[in-house]
Parts: structure tokens; C-alpha cells; sequence
């Protein structure tokens, strides 16, 4: 990254710490910038995104476990407890 940067820190909460050079970012003059969640229409931007480059990148890396409705609650307490960012629900699944 050069001098004078911009880095943008998304959805990396949950799972284990992660370094960050402080001499890196001093030196460059760096700004970061971090983001908890975005708009709903953020939303639609990513599926168009997730199925333009499905066949480029593992998506099921940043996704959770599958549930089905009945799994709902445990899907949303292992989110809670940050165990999962993105738990999956399939209405269909059993």
C-alpha cells in the first residue's frame, strides 16, 4: 500500500486475533477505517457480486453453518456468541 493509503477493515470479527504492523501504518501515514455492517442495499450489491464471480473464489469460506428453520435459534446464538458471522438458513432444509 502506498504512502498516504486508505484500508478498509470489514467483517473480520469472531475467530482469532489478527496482527496489524503499527510501524507499517505510521510510517505510510495509513487511514484506516473500520465498517461493522453495511446498508441494506449494501446487501444487494454483494449477492450481484457473489454470483458475477461465483466460479473465481470459495464463497463458503466466509459463511457459516447451514440450518434449516427449526435450526434457527441455535444459528442466531452461535452469531451472538461469535462462533459464526454469516450462519446460512435454507427454509427447505431439514
Amino acid at each position: 500500500m502506498g504512502r498516504g493509503g486508505r484500508y478498509v477493515v470489514m467483517g473480520t470479527l469472531g475467530g482469532e486475533r489478527q496482527a496489524v504492523d503499527a510501524a507499517r501504518i505510521a510510517t505510510r501515514g495509513l487511514r484506516i477505517l473500520g465498517s461493522m455492517s453495511g446498508d441494506i442495499a449494501d446487501y444487494h450489491v454483494a449477492l450481484e457480486i457473489l454470483e458475477r464471480f461465483r466460479d473465481r473464489f470459495d464463497w463458503n469460506r466466509m459463511l457459516g453453518r447451514r440450518y434449516g428453520l427449526d435450526g434457527l435459534e441455535e444459528a442466531m446464538n452461535s452469531m451472538r456468541a461469535m462462533e459464526q458471522i454469516k450462519p446460512v438458513i435454507e427454509p427447505a432444509r431439514r
